[in-house]
């Protein structure tokens, strides 16, 4: 359905469902190996301010995770701890020895998160990342583990809501992480040439269908490559200079003449 839409052709109802958008996307990226494109990517989710300042997830997570160095990445789609609830897809990082990570993903198009205070979305997810051991498909049992908040809009007011629910310890802003589509496309756009060829082919493929979603950062104004080109001249009926400004006499009109109108019986 990726190469579909990015033609064009495209299903209206199911085109903005969040299910939808989450398996075009990453059913794509899962063949993306842990590399460039994954460090940069998650390099962009923020935490909440932290001792005055905001933290990336690959600051937040050190030396210990390096996301370059892991040699597999599997993707779980709406894994599940019962009770808790289903997030949208589970990321997890193995192998280069190191300790496993897995990122927690909830994945928003135009509707917010859910639920208030024990039952808000993010901190139920918090909890299931107390409770890795229990979820469904397994993940690594001794990983570290964060959540990831992933929308089409700045996301700030809602992690710190659902912070401020719970207590808004540091330890929870160290876990909770808020990241937009636009930066998949900026990280695409990053790193694409330091990614494999085959890789390219598929980040391509996944920038170009954000793109057609319009999921990109505002850069400002650009003239189209097919703009309308119009020669010197052509449009003159709009310039200033064709403004009406009233009528005008001229000698032509010492020429005329008022006649009174007759009926006639021929």
């Amino acid at each position: 359905m990726l190469l579909a839409e990015i033609h064009g052709k495209y299903d209206i109802a199911v085109r903005d469902h969040e299910d939808y958008l989450t398996s075009t996307v990453f059913g794509h990226l899962r063949y993306v190996v842990p590399g460039p494109f994954w460090r940069d990517f998650l390099s962009r989710a923020k935490t909440v301010p932290i001792d005055g300042a905001e933290r990336s997830l690959v600051a937040i997570v050190g030396a210990e995770h390096e996301l370059e160095q892991y040699e597999t990445l599997d993707v779980h789609f709406w894994p599940k701890v019962f009770g808790l609830g289903e997030p949208e897809m589970a990321l997890c990082f193995s192998g280069g020895g190191q300790q496993p990570l897995v990122v927690l993903v909830e994945v928003k198009m135009w509707s917010f998160k859910s639920g208030h205070g024990e039952y808000d979305q993010l901190m139920r997810y918090l909890r299931i990342a107390d409770a890795i051991d229990r979820l469904q498909p397994p993940a690594p049992r001794d990983a570290a583990v964060v959540v990831v908040y992933l929308t089409p809009r700045e996301a700030f007011s809602e992690v710190q809501e659902s912070l401020m629910e719970v207590g808004d310890t540091e330890q929870d802003r160290r876990r909770l992480f808020r990241i937009q589509w636009q930066d998949m496309i900026e990280a695409i756009d990053s790193v694409l040439l330091l990614e494999s060829q085959f890789h390219q082919r598929i980040l391509v493929d996944v920038r170009d269908f954000l793109k057609v979603r319009q999921l990109e950062y505002f850069r400002g104004f650009r003239t189209l490559p097919s703009a309308l080109h119009l020669s010197e001249g052509v449009g003159s009926f709009y310039s200033p200079k064709g403004v009406f400004d009233g009528f005008h006499g001229g000698s032509s009109l010492n020429n005329v003449a008022v006649v009174k109108a007759e009926w006639s019986n021929a």
